[in-house]
């Protein structure tokens, strides 16, 4: 997940900046900034993932509980998970992943998704700048969006 202050701070307008921005999960003293509660105040976040299924299950309890404590969440995907071997189904994989990631976001409360079409199996061989531009443009997308 990325908060808003991982987006260059001349992109965010000074009015979308939460008070709390840049403490993370820890403020002074290593204590949480919502003690008892176990999460920062962010009022947007950004779920980046590899494939389909990965906000659920690596993330899924942290963006339900982001979505449910009024944060706006939203997921990056890069590839719709097609290489998987778990098709016991015999499903169009591409379109049946990109409509679980879907139906996923909207069980948690999130509050959109955007699914590129990279090819599974080949993030590692991209450069890095290509796919941290697509963090960017969307995190620059979610700072102007009044929550």
């Amino acid at each position: 997940m990325v908060p808003a202050d991982m987006v260059p701070a001349d992109m965010v307008p000074a009015d979308m900046v939460p008070a709390d921005m840049g403490r993370g999960l820890a403020g002074a003293g290593g204590q949480l900034t919502r003690p008892g509660h176990g999460l920062p105040l962010w009022r947007r976040v950004l779920v980046v993932v590899a494939h389909p299924d990965d906000e659920t299950f690596g993330l899924g309890a942290i963006a339900g509980r982001f979505a449910g404590a009024g944060a706006s969440v939203h997921v990056l995907c890069f590839t719709h998970g097609e290489a998987s071997t778990l098709n016991h189904n015999d499903a169009e994989l591409h379109q049946e992943r990109a409509a679980e990631l879907h139906q996923a976001a909207d069980e948690l409360g999130l509050a959109g998704v955007t699914l590129l079409g990279y090819p599974d199996g080949h993030l590692a061989g991209l450069p890095a700048g290509e796919l941290s531009a697509h963090v960017t443009q969307i995190g620059r997308a979610s700072c102007r969006e009044r929550v």
